[in-house]
């Protein structure tokens, strides 16, 4: 649809007031996949432009078309600007919706409602319950980090349980989730009196063109991902692939540009990640 290309090319070029325009056209138009895509879009330009009132509007009325694919999209990334307003009941509303809808999302959503339950509604047991459901799902990106995320609730009172979920956090060679278990495995361990034999973790160091994005390097100095301190701008650039693009260039990661990835919040750091998939 011609709007929409429209709108997608004035995003691009920073326009976000021409970008949102042309998204309210798509929409008016009534097709039922252009409503659902171009309020996704519109969302994310409001949101990016700082209405975040604008941006709920939108992605609500992407999930109002029910369409199978995009509205649970919608509903995600609902659920993480509610998230960064301090709405945390109405976010894990709608990362309940993403779950019941049997979306690819599903397993990440169960995980981030889990960080919610844990990090500000403090509801501990709900937390491990929904970690343990994104464990099982057996998701490669979301069961390492679930299995982080139930350790560290068994610390205090579980600690051998904790130790063999940092165990098996790291035996998956997660690019982030296994650096991050031997971080807390070792930790752990040190408070413990055992001796500790494990690898160092990664770091990161501030990427170029862009303030709020940090590099993510392994032990080997290698980037894996992008790390943005602002939540609602990280998931507004991976949710579209020209942003994404336009950070890997700028920082000359080349190799990384034809790369798959994959994002979710970082509840634990309050920002958002982007984990690049690199061919072995």
């Amino acid at each position: 649809m011609v709007m929409f290309e429209r709108g997608v090319e004035l995003a691009r070029r920073g326009d976000l007031d021409g970008a949102a325009v042309q998204y309210q056209k798509a929409i008016d138009s009534g097709h039922h996949l252009a409503v659902a895509e171009a309020g996704i879009k519109l969302g994310i330009v409001r949101n990016k432009a700082g209405d975040k009132a604008g941006a709920m509007s939108a992605f609500r009325a992407a999930m109002g078309t029910g369409h199978p694919e995009r509205a649970p999209v919608a509903a995600f990334l609902l659920a993480g600007v509610l998230s960064a307003d301090g709405r945390y009941s109405d976010a894990a509303d709608a990362y309940t919706y993403v779950i019941d809808s049997g979306h690819a999302l599903a397993p990440s959503a169960l995980l981030s409602q889990a960080e919610l339950a844990r990090l500000h509604r403090l509801d501990l047991v709900l937390a491990a319950e929904l970690f343990q459901r994104a464990i099982d799902s057996g998701d490669p990106d979301s069961a390492p980090k679930a299995m982080i995320g139930l350790a560290r609730l068994m610390e205090t009172n579980a600690p051998d349980a904790a130790v063999e979920l940092y165990q098996r956090a790291t035996d998956s060679e997660h690019p982030e989730a296994a650096a991050w278990a031997r971080a807390d495995l070792r930790a752990l361990r040190e408070r413990r009196g055992e001796p500790v034999d494990l690898p160092p973790v990664p770091s990161m160091r501030p990427a170029i063109g862009n303030s709020g994005c940090h590099l993510v390097l392994d032990e080997d100095a290698v980037v894996q991902a992008l790390w943005f301190e602002d939540g609602a701008a990280g998931a507004a650039c991976s949710a579209d692939p020209r942003l994404v693009q336009e950070v890997l260039h700028q920082n000359k990661l080349f190799s990384l540009m034809s790369a798959g990835y994959q994002a979710h919040s970082d509840y634990e750091r309050g920002g958002y990640l982007i984990r690049f998939r690199r061919e072995a």
